[in-house]
């Protein structure tokens, strides 16, 4: 069975909408303050879940891109998305021990993997070429679909039932959603797999090649710093707002404003990453990000604070669109699966320390003031790091890079 470019790219979005970016990453901070509330645990000692599932998860994605490589996409991300769902409905059973709530966002880093965006970019590069660009930035709105879409699901079901039944509703809909979509329409192009997923068949450097070359690790560590904002502002934003005067639904609702913004940013970089060198497309969402960031430094509230919110969308997870453009332009499709493993891995290195500089940062001056300033920081040191990478690479065909 196989399917067109446009229905994988279909599938992309909706496995994407219920990955563990969003799953996982972003709909933590929904469950923050009814955690407290009902076991009395502090944000920060909450946080220490979200920063040991992001430690697994770095130290795995190098090897799932191993596997992406070697076996191809479905077979890795079919079983991974009901395990996931197991896990993640698992966490309603959580009776006030943190150890056990611990212990399940260690299950939940083991079986997410797969359904990070390593699988489904891999597929979306190896149909598109030309727009590329484009493509990614549809696939990996799906993120913001979910952003938008989640939060207030979520929130209907624990206003009506308690928080157990938001972490069972996200379980739910992965099973009898996202399951389906992905096994009807999630396939890789035909000469892939008739190639074999681990042959070199494609122009590009081998993980040794890339890894010596400076523009890999220019990468690396722009990804890692973005990794410790994003998780920072996502984990900590609907707390945060919160403490800002917002009810809960409002505050889902501003969420879901982020997710918003993050769909339009995804289209819109996609469409830009087509037309202009990339490395000024992430400058430009960089800037946007940074002022977002400082109108909430500056104690914004009600509407000027959802205006932050929006300009966050636009950069916040549009390093995931960056990261598959900027591997497959810098380094070529060869092994990419690999490549997009440890640089995903390092970004969520990053990821996890940003939930703990929110999370004890309020812990210990009762605000976020502090914590903002140095997520703003953070982005600053981004710019040099991209602005420099320089051009495009161009990549011999692999008969003549192995002749």
């Amino acid at each position: 069975m196989t399917a067109t470019r446009y229905q994988v790219a279909f599938a992309s979005t909706v496995g994407l909408s219920l990955g563990f970016s969003v799953v996982g990453l972003t709909t933590f901070g929904m469950f923050v303050i009814p955690l407290t509330e009902a076991f009395g645990w502090g944000r920060g000692d909450i946080s220490v879940a979200y920063t040991v599932m992001c430690y697994i998860v770095a130290g795995l994605a190098p090897f799932a891109g191993l596997l992406i490589d070697r076996f191809g996409v479905r077979r890795v991300v079919l079983p991974s998305i009901v395990a996931f769902a197991l896990a993640f409905g698992s966490l309603a059973l959580v009776q006030g021990s943190l150890a056990h709530y611990y212990a399940v966002y260690v299950l939940l880093a083991l079986t997410g993997i797969g359904t990070a965006p390593t699988s489904y970019t891999r597929v979306v590069v190896l149909w598109f070429d030309e727009r590329r660009g484009l493509a990614l930035g549809v696939a990996l709105a799906g993120v913001g679909i979910g952003t938008a879409l989640l939060p207030p699901f979520v929130q209907y079901w624990m206003g009506r039932h308690g928080w157990q039944a938001g972490y069972l509703s996200i379980a739910a809909l992965l099973l009898v959603f996202s399951l389906p979509v992905i096994w009807r329409w999630l396939w890789e192009p035909q000469a892939a797999l008739a190639a074999g997923t681990s042959a070199p068949a494609l122009p590009g450097n081998s993980l040794k090649e890339a890894v010596t070359g400076r523009v890999f690790w220019q990468l690396a560590a722009g990804f890692v710093l973005l990794g410790v904002f994003t998780s920072a502002m996502l984990t900590h934003l609907v707390p945060m707002l919160r403490d800002r005067g917002l009810t809960a639904p409002a505050a889902a609702q501003a969420l879901s404003v982020l997710g918003v913004a993050l769909i339009f940013g995804r289209l819109l970089t996609g469409w830009l990453l087509d037309r202009f060198f990339a490395p000024r497309v992430v400058l430009a969402c960089l800037v946007t990000t940074l002022a977002g960031v400082l109108l909430l430094i500056s104690g914004a509230q009600g509407l000027v604070a959802l205006l932050a919110v929006a300009l966050m969308g636009f950069g916040i997870g549009a390093e995931l669109d960056f990261m598959s453009y900027l591997i497959s332009r810098y380094q070529g499709l060869r092994a990419y699966g690999r490549l997009y493993g440890v640089v995903y891995g390092v970004f969520i290195l990053g990821a996890g320390l940003g939930p703990l500089l929110m999370g004890y940062g309020q812990q210990r001056t009762g605000n976020y003031d502090a914590a903002l300033l140095q997520v703003a920081v953070i982005v600053l040191l981004t710019v040099p790091l991209f602005g420099t990478l320089g051009r495009y690479p161009v990549f011999a065909p692999p008969a003549q890079a192995h002749a």
